[in-house]
């Protein structure tokens, strides 16, 4: 099976890095925990239904921890750096300018573009893989697009491409 590619910055790679950590700690835990059902009253299912549980936990957290490190070793990273942003279409690192419409509602909107799984939407970052912003990946300064969102017809152009968020947008 062909893995497919995804794109991280030294952040998300972090964040991946410490869920995995984290996973382990617990798959450690429930190892513990289960060996002390063991010791207490066997591994039969019917005279220690707890240590059967236990089994079926490390069994998932084991797949958790696969999914994981699939994930990792299928991560590509990406420098951003201020002054140094994608300035010629949407793409990771871009700060967008965008307007958005929806049933003849139209609103501004400002979104950094992120890695894998960083999204913030507090901090005006989404993913280049989510829904929202997916339908502009590639997309130059002028140039629109139409998408469906949660079953919602959804107009995106771009307005501009910037190389550092507006002030004003990271006071409030």
């Amino acid at each position: 099976m062909l893995k497919r590619l995804i794109y991280v910055t030294s952040e998300g790679l972090r964040q991946l890095q410490d869920e995995l950590e984290q996973r382990k700690a617990e798959l450690r835990a429930i190892q513990d925990e289960r060996a002390v059902a063991h010791e207490l009253s066997g591994d039969g299912w019917h005279d220690n239904p707890y240590f059967n549980k236990l089994q079926q936990d490390e069994s998932h957290k084991n797949k958790q921890i696969a999914d994981i490190r699939s994930t990792i070793s299928s991560a590509r990273m990406v420098v951003v750096r201020d002054g140094e942003r994608p300035d010629e279409r949407v793409a990771l690192g871009a700060i967008v300018h965008l307007h958005v419409g929806q049933n003849n509602s139209w609103a501004e909107e400002y979104w950094e573009i992120v890695g894998y799984g960083e999204t913030d939407l507090a901090a005006r970052k989404l993913a280049y893989n989510a829904p929202r912003i997916a339908p502009v990946m590639g997309l130059e300064i002028g140039e629109s697009a139409v998408a469906e969102l949660n079953g919602q017809r959804m107009e995106y152009e771009v307005l501009d491409l910037l190389q550092r968020m507006p002030a004003a947008l990271m006071a409030g």
